[in-house]
């Protein structure tokens, strides 16, 4: 099973940070536009665990937001 999405981009016009939330997370105020390009994203089914693959980027942080979104779902 393989779902494919496409992610359209946007662009941060103007992006103030204007607190922290009780989660660690930062409260934003943010004017966005969007533009013509956009991500590709592919999700497949593996026999265990996640792993997130970006050709082009040499190294994905582990534990970034995709990979935690994914785990979630997956429990």
């Amino acid at each position: 099973m393989k779902i494919i999405k496409y992610c359209p981009a946007k662009v941060n016009l103007f992006l103030h940070i204007t607190g922290r939330r009780e989660d660690g997370y930062h409260l934003l105020s943010s004017l966005m536009t969007p533009v013509n390009l956009y991500d590709i994203l592919i999700v497949e089914k593996a026999e265990k665990g996640v792993t997130i693959d970006c050709p082009g980027y040499r190294q994905i942080n582990q534990g970034n937001i995709c990979e935690k979104a994914a785990e979630k779902f997956l429990q």
